[in-house]
């Protein structure tokens, strides 16, 4: 008969290795949780004897011991650096700045056309006929395609890179964008794969957005969403 350790359940060694994979992987992305929430900052993950420890920007953030696996522990972690191409980084600015183009999303996406309008008025929406709100609300109201008040549309921005100059009060940014539509004529998909690159200046201590530039990539039905 096979003996039945009552202080030692069976499964417990399985539970174990699950549960230090769990956290290898989690450990495993910490860095680049860090490398975003702290860009053109450096970031490093160490182990040492099961012992994780995170450094960023100065300040070391030691955890908890015995969880690391012992692979893990060997081969440590790679050094994460975004480095900041000009001037000194502001994560405070960098955030004012992302919130921004969210907005710009959600704008378009529900129809605001007096919300995407203000975000112009320092700058200039590149297909409109002059610099500031009212242009830019114009060159919306005329080209934007609506459904019962809607746009039936989802924009998502990816692998987006903003590069504060916090002393010049100016920044520049570059991201991914995808628009998604669908329409009960015309099924869930992507519409226009593109490249955002644009500016942003600092006005009475707020910043605004400058300029923007797109760049398709790859384009597909855009013909229900903007008209030519």
């Amino acid at each position: 008969m096979r003996r039945t350790d009552p202080e030692r359940p069976r499964g417990a060694p399985g539970i174990r290795r699950g549960v230090l994979a769990v956290l290898l992987i989690v450990s495993a992305g910490l860095g680049g949780v860090v490398g975003y929430l702290l860009p053109h900052r450096t970031a490093e993950l160490t182990v040492e004897r099961g012992h994780a420890q995170l450094s960023a920007n100065g300040t070391t953030y030691p955890s908890s011991r015995g969880f690391v696996a012992s692979q893990h522990r060997r081969k440590g972690m790679n050094m994460i650096e975004i480095p900041q191409a000009h001037g000194k980084p502001s994560y405070a600015s960098e955030k004012e700045i992302w919130r921004t183009l969210c907005v710009y999303c959600e704008a378009i996406d529900t129809a605001d056309i007096d919300g995407f309008a203000r975000l112009w008025e320092h700058g200039k929406w590149p297909w409109a006929d002059g610099p500031g709100a009212e242009p830019a609300r114009r060159w919306l109201a005329d080209h934007l395609i609506l459904y019962d008040g809607q746009t039936h549309t989802q924009h998502q921005l990816t692998n987006t890179v903003i590069d504060v100059d916090d002393e010049a009060g100016t920044a520049t940014f570059t991201t991914y964008a995808s628009i998604w539509q669908a329409l009960p004529d015309f099924p869930l998909q992507p519409i226009i794969h593109a490249r955002f690159n644009g500016t942003f200046e600092r006005v009475d201590g707020r910043w605004w957005w400058k300029t923007v530039e797109l760049v398709p990539d790859l384009v597909g039905d855009t013909s229900r969403h903007v008209r030519a």
